[in-house]
């Protein structure tokens, strides 16, 4: 019958364990670690396919680990310090391959691979790495059950061996349930190992300085910066989320507001909404759509309203963190600052502006800043890539290479207003966003970066315009559109549960289960209000436990053997007693007919004769089947 060589699958299991959570950080890892890792597989790949395959022995693997540790030591750097170290467990990984396979290799292995995986948790600790999680566990079990056949035989039967694969599984889900149940119950820290920026190094697109001429091209990046879910109020189509008000121009870089001169008013006519803000990158500063007039720090660091209708954070976010904000959606911004503020243009730029600006003043100040508006959609492209400036970078813009991204516009037509004495800022946030529909939340991404202006409107405010051409935020529409929303709801939810679940959110989750389990001062349990949710994880443990155990229910040693020898394609006829079945398996297997027969009469012994030979079958038993599956 098929048969299958378990050490041999240990072997493949304790690979695939190390080139899992390699693949996942792929991105994160040096091509030198990924390049040598490869390479190992490949040759042995190779050379076991050519039947020429030597192990290295282990003055070889220090030799060939050395040049390798050297270059670890000297490219070591604090802020690579976990990136190096997911480095050196690939290629010392890769060296074990090379070496020896004996079960106390592969135990090293496997362990190389958990060690990768708590690496991983520290870049991505999101809903990929829940699913990489799971198969590594998956893996490791099935291994060791695999390992730990490899020692009753060279091989086993293919039927054994899709039972060990079919209890790998079962283990893997209990093991699952039972981490669920903790997870859930067991007090949370404030901080944990993923306390940081959530496993990435990514820094939002936006700062708190803008310097057109330093961009010679950008690339759009897709990777997320915020979740804004709206809770309450009209929910804009296209909304702008401030996040800087930047008022003083140097030397071409722009600089962000620290502080107002006065407060904002306390209320301001329009509608309201109350929004949740989530993020995903390092900063000091959140998207706002619209002026703030309460601001709530549901965990992380204390928000605060900053200048200009801003909101600022004592310290930048290094823990998951949730922000409540009350917001009124207004077109106009209060004056914080005297408008006067924001009429400085550097000397060289008037003389340069003045012509041009002169040519584009209207009747009043709106229609004026209508006008400069559409002159820059209509006569400049926006491009990610305009090339290093020569000179004076608005200057070489707005008279040489008529090209540009967003910055670049926003400048020009601040400049243009501020020449003709209307007051002008350069505001930076995220433009529009993607709304998703499934968890109802905005998904702002690091490509979604924009910078606009605002104009002083007498007797309005502060009134936004976008100079920016349309084109610069086409975007294609996907055939998977809808798919990659869902995934990110589910991406979403894996961080509000899990990376964000905290002691608030356990205490939630007891009352909940309190009310489900019918509440009443005298514990007692009211089942027709038992919930699900409270079955599933006050039950699901032991379920899991109970069907493990009646399958693996103690069987006498007769009914062991008689298991045994029906998977080796020997069943038992219905008209056979014990006698003349193990005779008829004798003639198959004379070289176990002595035991068979001996078996046989400790059997009748203790069946016929009321003596105790339980243990004496049981050793012969465990013989016959070591023979029988060494052959």
């Amino acid at each position: 019958m098929p048969e299958l060589r378990p050490f041999k699958v240990a072997w493949i299991l304790a690979v695939a364990s190390v080139v899992l959570p390699g693949g996942f950080l792929y991105r994160d890892l040096s091509p030198v670690a990924l390049f040598f890792l490869g390479g190992v597989l490949l040759w042995i790949f190779l050379r076991e396919r050519q039947g020429d395959l030597r192990p290295l022995g282990v003055r070889d693997q220090i030799l060939l680990l050395l040049p390798f540790l050297f270059w670890t030591i000297l490219t070591l750097r604090l802020e690579t310090l976990v990136v190096r170290f997911a480095d050196l467990l690939l290629i010392l990984a890769g060296v074990k391959f090379l070496g020896t396979r004996t079960p106390r290799d592969i135990l090293q292995i496997y362990l190389l691979g958990l060690l990768l995986l708590v690496a991983a948790a520290v870049w991505r600790f999101d809903l990929l790495y829940g699913a990489l999680f799971a198969l590594e566990t998956a893996l490791l079990i099935s291994g060791l059950l695999f390992l730990f056949a490899a020692q009753e035989g060279e091989k086993i039967p293919l039927a054994l061996a899709r039972r060990l694969a079919f209890l790998g599984v079962l283990t893997t889900l209990g093991v699952f349930v039972l981490t669920a149940f903790y997870f859930l119950f067991l007090p949370r820290p404030q901080y944990t190992l993923f306390s940081g920026p959530f496993g990435s190094t990514v820094r939002t697109g936006l700062s708190d300085r803008v310097a057109p001429g330093e961009i010679a091209a950008l690339q759009e990046d897709p990777s997320v910066a915020f979740r804004v879910r709206w809770l309450s109020g009209p929910r804009p189509a296209r909304p702008y989320f401030r996040v800087y008000v930047y008022g003083n121009y140097h030397r071409g870089v722009w600089t962000a507001l620290r502080k107002g001169r006065g407060g904002g008013p306390r209320s301001l006519p329009g509608p309201r909404a109350r929004v949740e803000i989530l993020p995903q990158v390092e900063t000091r500063a959140l998207p706002v759509p619209g002026y703030p007039l309460k601001v709530e720090t549901v965990r992380g660091p204390v928000a605060e309203s900053g200048p200009e209708g801003t909101v600022v954070l004592k310290r930048e976010v290094l823990e998951p963190s949730l922000w409540r904000l009350t917001v009124v959606l207004t077109p106009f911004f209060p004056a914080e600052s005297p408008p006067e503020d924001f009429l400085r243009v550097p000397r060289r730029i008037r003389l340069s502006l003045k012509r041009l600006a002169e040519g584009l003043r209207r009747s009043d100040p709106l229609e004026t800043a209508r006008a400069v508006e559409a002159f820059l959609r209509r006569n400049y492209t926006y491009t990610l890539s305009p090339g290093p400036p020569s000179g004076e970078p608005l200057l070489w813009f707005l008279f040489s290479s008529h090209r540009g991204h967003c910055e670049y516009f926003a400048t020009a037509m601040v400049f243009l207003l501020r020449t003709l004495g209307i007051p002008a800022r350069v505001v930076g946030g995220y433009a529009g966003g993607q709304w998703n529909p499934f968890g109802g939340y905005y998904l702002l991404r690091e490509k979604d970066a924009h910078t606009w202006v605002e104009g002083w409107i007498q007797g309005k405010g502060w009134m936004p315009f976008d100079p920016t051409p349309a084109s610069g935020f086409s975007s294609r529409p996907s055939p998977f559109r809808r798919w990659r929303l869902l995934w990110d709801y589910l991406q979403f939810r894996w961080y509000y549960w899990v990376v964000e679940y905290d002691f608030l959110k356990q205490m939630r989750l007891l009352r909940h289960l309190a009310g489900g389990l019918g509440h009443r001062p005298r514990l007692r349990l009211n089942p027709p209000r038992l919930r699900l949710p409270a079955l599933v994880i006050l039950l699901g443990p032991g379920l899991v436990a109970g069907v493990f155990l009646l399958r693996r229910r103690r069987f006498t040693p007769v009914e062991r053997l008689l298991r045994e020898f029906s998977r080796y394609g020997w069943p038992r006829r219905a008209s056979e007693t014990l006698g003349e079945y193990l005779e008829r398996v004798s003639r198959e297997r004379p070289d176990l007919s002595s035991e068979l027969r001996t078996f046989c009469e400790l059997y009748y012994q203790e069946v016929f004769g009321g003596q105790d030979t339980r243990a004496a079958q049981k050793e012969l038993l465990s013989r016959i089947l070591r023979r029988l599956r060494s052959r």
